[in-house]
């Protein structure tokens, strides 16, 4: 079996695996993390400025993250749930989930061939 077929197939069997193809398409994008610390920010009446000084980084990087102009990096991710008590796994996870639906979109009419499942034989 190919490293390819043990990181798809893995430990679970393959009846009960599901692709990210089989599972129903979300119609709407997820918000961007920025968008989602923005309403938190403002929530709680606290500027903008005020919040970067407790995570520990300027203020228009912040301000670029709440206007969606970057996205949120591992670093960022570790301030932010600190800050908010969440962790920073649900923010890279916001992340993640923002990007691939983009991406999916963005790719839908590009053709990729899938990679062989076994080696080619010598």
């Amino acid at each position: 079996m190919s490293t390819l077929s043990n990181i798809i197939e893995g430990p679970m069997p393959k009846a009960t695996r599901k692709s990210s193809e089989e599972y129903p398409a979300r119609q709407v994008a997820p918000l961007h993390p920025g968008a989602v610390l923005g309403d938190i920010i403002t929530d709680i009446g606290l500027s903008i400025r005020s919040v970067a000084g407790d995570l520990g980084v300027s203020h228009n990087a912040l301000a670029n993250l709440v206007a969606g102009r970057s996205d949120v990096t591992a670093d960022m991710a570790v301030r932010i749930g600190r800050w908010t008590g969440a962790g920073a796994r649900l923010w890279l996870d916001m992340q993640t989930s923002y990007d691939l639906w983009h991406a999916e979109r963005r790719l839908a009419g590009v053709k990729i061939t899938p990679a062989p499942r076994e080696p080619k034989a010598a």
